[in-house]
């Protein structure tokens, strides 16, 4: 490679690596999460207040200090158990096998859904 263009990539990466820590450290925290099971909205739960969620026989949510995470799931792999805990905006847990999705998004009035 010659000097420009190892500059060049260089300064790339610099950029990239900047960006990426713009976002995580200036995200907006989720103020409610949305959880959607076997394709319907099960309901939404503002993450200021603590509680225990459990959906159907195979998940468990756990929302603790304005973050959420799943704390149980009967899926093989184990994937949403092992994202552990999301408080950013936009963020998400799936539980593909047992067609669990939790999304955190704005405040309370946002939603057309269901407040639990």
């Amino acid at each position: 490679m010659k000097k420009k263009e190892i500059i060049f990539v260089f300064i790339l990466l610099v950029s990239a690596l900047g960006w990426l820590m713009v976002q995580s450290f200036a995200g907006k925290s989720g103020e409610t999460a949305r959880v959607d099971y076997d394709n319907r909205l099960y309901g939404t739960y503002p993450l200021s207040r603590e509680r225990i969620i459990k959906i159907g026989e195979s998940n468990t949510l756990e929302i603790t200090e304005g973050k959420i995470r799943m704390k149980e799931a009967t899926c093989p792999d184990q994937i949403c158990r092992k994202q552990g805990w999301i408080k950013r905006k936009g963020e998400s847990i799936i539980c593909l096998p047992n067609k669990v999705i939790v999304t955190l998004e704005g405040t309370e009035e946002e939603f057309d859904g269901v407040i639990n």
